[in-house]
């Protein structure tokens, strides 16, 4: 990784690197070094430069298809708010509730996830917390009804396939989720807090011994009750264009929708929603006549589906609880470190 004049830029080495992350997040650096045929010392502080640089972020979030957990898109015209749009954006960015936070290419429109545990708190936030934040503020809410991709899903494809096959199987394999068990909440602020933290320093930590947290972080990951996603920001990847289109529903079921979703390499986020627009993509590309390109493919993998909107995201103020700078990297400094969408450490 070095320091450019306009801001860091990834070695092969780190490209490498974050892919793994990106299948295995919290990949012990021997196994690591294994895979990637360096030594572990390089790769612990090769990721510290990555983390400290802002350049690639590990992020711990309820499962967002398998959790219960509610995701709202929320679309907010600032226009007529009595606040400046500015203002409007820091008052959402330091709600835990907000997840992410982008401005787009309708100048004084502001788009927002939003995630919450239950149907009470997404009422409270629409209906009471956001007139507060936003007075006389005009927008949409459309909730999701299916999940069928998401971002811990993309890859920067910097492996070859031998070494994902290696990276994927160090991840435990799906279980059926089971009631919620003492302690799990205190793992799961730990997590937030310290996502690559091991075992030993966990247990330390939270006054456990290491084989029963051992087995604890093993069946929350892989019951999906939580799950760890390593980000990094766009223009490092190379993927610099953001883009959401909103479609009428194809005719297609949402086993047959997700397939060929997933199937595109460039998507990013994908869900059936409430409203008008019965579904909503977003994708990244390398420049903007490739997002053009990823239209039509889009229309070609949904048959019958009409786009109904369309929107590039401009400026990404918060991506999975974390407020960024203008280069899309993590502030120092954030407002809830142990918060995801009012997932929290409890007294």
């Amino acid at each position: 990784m070095t320091l450019a004049s306009d801001g860091l830029s990834l070695s092969e080495l780190d490209r490498r690197l974050i892919h793994l992350l990106q299948i295995a997040p919290r990949v012990a650096w021997s196994e690591g070094a294994r895979i990637l045929g360096v030594s572990r010392t390089t790769l612990a502080a090769r990721w510290q430069r990555l983390s400290e640089g802002g350049a690639a972020w590990i992020t711990v979030y309820p499962d967002i298809a398998t959790s219960g957990w509610l995701t709202v898109f929320v679309e907010v015209d600032a226009t007529a708010c009595s606040r400046s749009r500015g203002e409007v954006i820091d008052a959402l960015c330091a709600r835990p509730e907000v997840l992410g936070l982008s401005e787009t290419d309708l100048l004084q429109h502001i788009s927002t996830i939003v995630l919450v545990p239950d149907w009470t708190t997404l009422e409270r936030f629409l209906l009471d917390d956001l007139p507060a934040v936003a007075p006389a503020i005009r927008g949409v809410a459309r909730i999701a009804v299916k999940v069928h991709a998401e971002a811990s899903h993309w890859r920067l494809d910097a492996l070859s396939a031998e070494e994902q096959s290696a990276a994927a199987s160090l991840s435990p394999g799906p279980m059926r989720p089971s009631p919620r068990q003492d302690g799990d909440d205190e793992v799961i602020a730990a997590l937030i807090e310290s996502p690559r933290a091991s075992v030993a320093e966990l247990s330390r930590q939270l006054g456990a011994h290491p084989s029963t947290l051992r087995r604890a972080l093993r069946r929350l990951i892989a019951e999906g009750q939580v799950r760890l996603r390593c980000d990094l920001a766009p223009s490092l990847a190379g993927w610099p264009i953001e883009r959401t289109w909103l479609l009428s529903a194809p005719p297609l079921s949402d086993d047959v929708i997700a397939a060929r979703l997933r199937g595109l390499r460039e998507v990013r986020l994908a869900a059936t929603m409430t409203g008008a627009e019965r579904l909503g993509i977003t994708t990244l590309s390398r420049t903007l006549e490739d997002s053009i390109s990823t239209e039509q493919r889009l229309l070609e993998a949904l048959p019958g589906a009409e786009i109904r909107g369309r929107l590039i995201h401009l400026r990404t103020r918060k991506r999975m609880g974390r407020i960024l700078n203008d280069r899309g990297q993590p502030l120092p400094w954030q407002p809830h470190p142990q918060t995801i969408g009012g997932l929290e450490r409890r007294p």
